[in-house]
C-alpha cells in the first residue's frame, strides 16, 4: 500500500458519512431508552437495564461473525462496503420499532416485542459497524492521514449528536411529548439513516481496499492467534472498553440527570446535547494537531482526564446553584466536557487501523474484518456494563418507574444513585484508562 497515497476529500467525507448511521442510531437509544422504558412503558430500572445490556451482548458475540464473513466476502462493490447498505436498513427500521411501541395489554407480550426490536437494532448495528470500521486500515497506510480521516468522523459524529442527542428533545416536544413523541422523533432520525448509509456507500466506492485471496488465507485458529500476539492491539482494547464505560454511563443518565437532578425539560436536555456537540465539532483540529505532536497516547491521557475533571464539575456547578438555576453555567460545562469528548473519541479509533497494520506487518494476513469485530465486541461488552450498572444501581437506590406513563417523584435516594451513574463512575473509569494506555507502544 502506498504510504504517500493521499484519499480524495470525497472519500473521507463520505466515508465519515457512516458515522451517522452508527451515532444516530446508538446516541438516541443511549440516551433515551432506558429513561423511555422506565418512565413511559413502566418496565423496571434493573429489567430495562439487563434487557439493554442482553442486546449488547447478543451483538457482541455476532461481532466476531461478521468479522470473519466480511474478511471472506467477495463482490463487484468490495467485501465490506454491501453491508453498510443492509445495516443502515435494519438499524432505521429497528429505531423506529423501540419508539413506537404498541399499547400491550400483556407485560409479557411487551418483552418479547422490546427484544425482537432490539435483536434487529444490534444486528443492523453490527451489518454496518464492523465492515465500516474495517475499512481504514485499508483505505490508506500513512499514519496521519488515519488521524484526518478519524477526525471526518468525529466531524460527523458532531453532526449525528446535534441531530440525536441536541435534537431529539425538541422533536419529541415537536410531536407533542409523550410516547408519541418519541415516535415521531424516531421516523425523523430514522429516515436520516438511510440517506447517510446510502451516502456513505456511493461516496466510498474509489476507495482503496484489500480482497480476500482463499489460497493464501490462514485458518480461524491462526488468524485469531495472530491477534492475541498484537500487544498494542490488546492494550488499546483495555483503554476503549474503560473509556465506552464512562461515556455511555455519562450520557445513558444525562437524561435523567437534566429531569430529576436540574428539574429541567427537553429544552435544557437539547441545548446541552448541541453545546455538547459545538465542543466536539470544534475541537478537531486541536486534538489532531496535538497528536501530531504529542502522540496519540499522551493525546488520549490529556482528554480523558479532562473529561473525568469535568465529569465532576457537573455536581459542583449543582451544588453551588442548587436546582432549576444557571441553565447557562451548565451549557458552557457541556461545551467544555464535548471538547475533552473530541480527544477519547478521536485518539483510540485513530489507534485502531495502527494496530491493525502493525499486525498485518507481522504476520501478512489481511483480516481487518476480525480486528473490527473485536474492537466492535469489546465496545458492545462496555455498552452492555454501562446499561446493567445503570438499571442496577438506580433499581438499589429506589428508583421508582412509571405507572400507565405517569413519571414518579424519586426519593433522595434515587437521586443519588443518578449522581454516582452520571459523575462518579465515569470519572472513576477514564482515570484508569488514563493509566492502562501508557502501555500503549506504537
Amino acid at each position: 500500500m502506498n504510504e504517500s497515497f493521499r484519499l480524495p476529500l470525497s472519500v473521507g467525507l463520505g466515508w465519515g458519512l457512516g458515522t451517522v448511521v452508527t451515532s444516530i442510531i446508538f446516541n438516541t437509544t443511549n440516551l433515551f431508552l432506558i429513561k423511555f422504558m422506565t418512565d413511559h412503558l413502566g418496565l423496571v430500572p434493573l429489567l430495562a437495564g439487563a434487557l439493554y445490556a442482553a442486546s449488547k451482548i447478543y451483538d457482541g458475540l455476532f461481532d466476531p461473525v461478521m468479522g470473519v464473513i466480511t474478511d471472506r466476502s467477495t463482490s463487484k462493490h468490495g467485501r465490506r462496503r454491501p453491508f453498510l447498505l443492509w445495516g443502515a436498513a435494519m438499524g432505521a427500521a429497528s429505531l423506529v420499532m423501540l419508539f413506537n411501541v404498541p399499547d400491550f395489554e400483556s407485560s409479557a407480550v411487551l418483552l418479547v416485542y422490546l427484544s425482537v426490536a432490539l435483536i434487529l437494532f444490534s444486528t443492523g448495528y453490527t451489518f454496518f459497524n464492523v465492515p465500516y470500521v474495517a475499512m481504514p486500515a485499508e483505505m490508506t497506510s500513512n499514519p496521519h492521514e488515519r488521524s484526518v480521516l478519524m477526525s471526518y468522523r468525529a466531524y460527523a459524529t458532531a453532526t449525528a449528536q446535534a441531530i440525536s442527542v441536541a435534537g431529539g428533545p425538541f422533536l419529541v416536544d415537536a410531536f407533542g411529548g409523550g410516547r408519541s413523541g418519541f415516535g415521531g422523533m424516531s421516523i425523523v432520525l430514522a429516515a436520516l439513516v438511510l440517506i447517510a448509509g446510502l451516502s456513505c456507500f456511493i461516496l466510498t466506492k474509489p476507495a482503496p481496499a484489500t480482497t480476500y485471496d482463499r489460497a493464501t488465507a490462514a485458518p480461524l485458529k491462526a488468524q485469531f492467534r495472530t491477534i492475541l500476539v498484537n500487544r498494542p492491539f490488546l492494550v488499546l482494547l483495555i483503554v476503549k472498553s474503560l473509556m465506552l464505560f464512562a461515556s455511555n454511563a455519562h450520557n445513558a443518565t444525562m437524561a435523567f440527570f437534566t429531569t430529576y437532578i436540574l428539574k429541567a425539560g427537553n429544552t435544557v436536555l437539547g441545548t446541552l446535547g448541541l453545546a455538547h456537540t459545538i465542543g466536539l465539532f470544534i475541537s478537531q483540529p486541536l486534538w489532531v494537531w496535538l497528536s501530531k505532536r504529542l502522540g496519540k497516547r499522551t493525546t488520549y491521557i490529556i482528554g480523558a482526564l479532562g473529561y473525568a475533571a469535568i465529569s465532576v464539575l457537573w455536581i459542583a456547578v449543582w451544588a453551588v446553584m442548587g436546582p432549576g438555576q444557571g441553565a447557562e453555567i451548565y451549557y458552557a460545562v457541556s461545551f467544555i466536557n464535548g471538547v475533552a469528548g473530541g480527544g477519547i473519541f478521536l485518539m483510540p479509533n485513530a489507534m485502531l487501523p495502527d494496530t491493525i497494520a502493525h499486525g498485518r506487518q507481522a504476520s501478512g494476513q489481511n483480516i481487518e474484518g476480525s480486528y473490527a469485530a473485536i474492537y466492535a465486541l469489546i465496545e458492545k461488552v462496555a455498552q452492555a456494563g454501562a446499561g446493567f450498572m445503570i438499571g442496577a444501581v438506580l433499581s438499589a437506590f429506589g428508583y421508582i418507574q412509571a405507572t400507565k406513563g405517569v413519571a414518579a417523584e424519586q426519593p433522595e435516594s434515587a437521586l443519588s444513585g443518578i449522581i454516582i451513574c452520571f459523575v462518579v463512575v465515569p470519572a472513576i473509569a477514564l482515570v484508569v484508562s488514563s493509566v492502562a494506555v501508557k502501555r500503549y507502544r506504537l
